[in-house]
């Protein structure tokens, strides 16, 4: 695999910012939501990318919506609704809400990658002008807060840095893409929803975190209607090594 080149800012098109932007809105989001709410609320509520993907491409990308397409929106946002109710949900409504968020930023993403402008040059482009934009912005930010002590890694926070790059996203994404190449479009979604599953799962395992009863019966239904839509929508298709990235980038 080699690094794309990255054009300069001003010979960059208006298609491959926005992919860059939505990538940069998506990590950002999804890694507060999981500081101000738990770590099952934000995976499901991201989740809900597949939901709004079904809403945007018939608006953007000329794409057929099918009766299955509108129910699984309607369960899912049913099931997403109960995510903002109960006692543990309520004190952790900004967490739930960046979240939803970070869900509609990754769709945005989805469905800019999908656009016709979008080339197997500019993608990778994207993903590396994102992770430059968050970069450089969040060292705006921390710089304005004139406390920059608290921000200062140590030893652990750069190991951790350096895993969470190295192995939970970049190797993730090598095995990912070596994966779809070898088995069928619905394995493959099929197994990463997964990770929405069992997410919370090894939280509470190595942390003790427990999830409200709200938000699993939530995610529950989030997950059952997708999996339900993959069923259905792909039951059809003998063989097809094309396969949407998991929701957790």
């Amino acid at each position: 695999i080699a690094r794309p080149k990255i054009p300069a800012p001003w010979r960059t098109d208006r298609l491959t910012w926005g992919v860059a932007i939505t990538y940069a809105l998506t990590l950002v989001m999804f890694v507060s939501a999981t500081k101000l709410t738990t770590a099952a609320n934000a995976i499901f509520l991201q989740y809900t990318a597949p939901i709004y993907l079904l809403l945007s491409g018939p608006l953007f990308l000329k794409e057929r919506v099918t009766r299955i397409d509108l129910a699984t929106v309607i369960v899912a946002f049913a099931g997403m609704a109960l995510f903002f109710v109960g006692r543990l949900e309520t004190d952790a409504l900004m967490g739930n809400a960046l979240a939803a968020g970070s869900g509609v930023m990754l769709a945005a993403m989805f469905t800019l990658l999908r656009a016709p402008g979008a080339t197997a040059q500019s993608r990778p482009q994207a993903m590396m002008l994102g992770n430059i934009i968050l970069v450089v912005g969040l060292l705006i930010v921390n710089a304005a807060r004139q406390d920059m002590a608290q921000f200062t890694p140590g030893a652990a926070d750069a190991f951790g840095l350096v895993f969470l790059g190295v192995v939970q996203i970049g190797f993730a994404y090598l095995l990912f893409g070596w994966g779809v190449a070898h088995v069928q479009a619905l394995e493959a979604s099929l197994i990463g929803m997964l990770e929405p599953v069992l997410n919370p799962v090894w939280v509470f395992i190595f942390l003790g975190e427990k999830p409200g009863w709200w938000a699993v019966l939530g995610g529950a239904i989030i997950v059952a209607a997708v999996t339900a839509r993959t069923l259905v929508t792909e039951r059809a298709r003998p063989y097809n090594t094309e396969a949407v990235l998991p929701a957790e980038i």
